[in-house]
């Protein structure tokens, strides 16, 4: 199964968001975003809020995501 962690909360990371849960891979979706996108909230497995140039919390949220899925 693929998994894609999308960073970004707007409308082009939104048709994105998408084109991935439609697609017959049918992907886990995990977000990033600066501020809610509902629509991209509605179509992800796990969404996190913070800053673009927080590398260390967008790392945290990437190993929490791993350490669910036992990857």
């Amino acid at each position: 199964m693929v998994n894609i962690l999308l960073i970004g909360n707007g409308a082009r990371e939104h048709v994105v968001a998408e084109a991935l849960t439609n697609s017959p891979q049918k992907p886990k979706l995990f977000s990033y975003m600066r501020s809610n996108n509902p629509g991209i909230a509605a179509l992800s497995d796990s969404v996190q809020l913070g800053k673009y140039d927080d590398i260390e919390s967008i790392k945290a949220f990437a190993s929490q995501i791993m350490s669910i899925l036992h990857l």
